[in-house]
């Protein structure tokens, strides 16, 4: 599962993959390494895929 931090703009601040949490296997966790992210962050987009190759993309605004 990849994350984008979105700017107010739209432009991706920062990008990574989420991780699966090892003791809750329904759980996916992503730390920003923006210092700041929640006072410069618009928005949220996750983008998520499986075996098969089926994308799924949701955006949170904040």
């Amino acid at each position: 599962m990849d994350v984008e931090v979105l700017g107010a703009d739209g432009s991706v601040l920062e990008a990574g993959s989420a991780l699966l949490d090892t003791v809750d296997l329904l759980t996916w966790r992503y730390c920003p390494e923006l210092a700041d992210w929640q006072h410069v962050a618009a928005g949220i987009h996750v983008i998520a895929s499986d075996l098969p190759g089926n994308v799924t993309t949701r955006v949170f605004l904040l």
